[in-house]
């Protein structure tokens, strides 16, 4: 819930209408949740460094609590330390969010977690990162934070969808706030002779269900171009290797009868 809270502030932020059906009632019970014990258990306290940062952004101050975190950063992993200095900054106190984030931070060691709060090293550092170009983006450990993320992406990913999210989240504010692209133009041939032409202020998508053969994408200018393909059908059996990387998963195509189906006879 703390996630999707903050999901709604950066979505709100960023000039999206946030329906107050869904913000306040999510308020109110993150409100409730960071103040109440159950059975003498509390709300671990990297999740409430998160909570009082989106509940400060939507404007429900947290005064006491950043404050008693702020007290612990011991008690906090590099994420919860990045929250809790955003909260600071939110409620203008930069002098106290610079000073939670120190010298060692960068080289605390973080073990990926699968149940419970999720988190990995990718998300610790994007994290980070855009709290640091919030606060500081002059800081000696912006551009070192971005070369980790980058050299952190393989085979075009992060790993998990959370760490996905988090990297391009980062990185896509390190563009912005650390400069413009530059400016391109550019055409897309298909092999049937038709063009489309695009440039860098406003992503071109096209459909070419209807194309056979390959396309040729060409730019001038200074800025980088980049593409991205969707493709939709079904394969053939044959085509897809079963494998297990700890998930097992199997899938069958069957009617209602149960009874085998052939993929390739259906239409998509």
């Amino acid at each position: 819930s703390a996630y999707v809270g903050w999901f709604l502030l950066e979505a709100q932020r960023a000039g999206y209408d946030v329906d107050e059906r869904l913000r306040e009632p999510l308020l109110d019970f993150l409100e409730r949740e960071l103040n109440v014990r159950r059975g003498g258990r509390a709300m671990p306290d990297n999740t409430k460094a998160l909570v009082c940062r989106v509940l400060t952004g939507f404007g429900r101050a947290q005064h006491g609590w950043a404050g008693a975190l702020e007290a612990q950063p011991e008690s906090l992993d590099m994420a919860a330390r990045a929250h809790l200095a955003a909260c600071l900054l939110e409620l203008g106190r930069r002098d106290r969010a610079a000073a939670l984030l120190d010298g060692g931070l960068l080289a605390e060691k973080i073990n990926p977690t699968t149940t419970g709060r999720l988190t990995s090293r990718v998300r610790q550092e994007a994290v980070l990162l855009e709290v640091l170009l919030s606060l500081d983006p002059g800081h000696d450990w912006v551009p070192v934070l971005a070369q980790r993320l980058n050299r952190g992406m393989h085979d075009g990913h992060w790993g998990t969808t959370l760490s996905n999210a988090a990297a391009i989240h980062a990185l896509s504010r390190y563009q912005q706030t650390m400069g413009l692209p530059a400016p391109f133009t550019g055409v897309l041939e298909t092999s049937d002779g038709q063009t489309t032409h695009f440039d860098h202020r406003v992503a071109l998508a096209i459909d070419t269900h209807d194309a056979d053969g390959p396309m040729t994408i060409a730019t001038t200018g200074e800025g980088t171009a980049y593409a991205a393909v969707v493709a939709e059908g079904v394969l053939p059996a044959a085509e897809v290797a079963e494998r297990d990387q700890n998930l097992i998963v199997r899938r069958k195509w069957l009617d209602r009868a149960g009874d085998p189906i052939d993929p390739m006879g259906l239409r998509v």
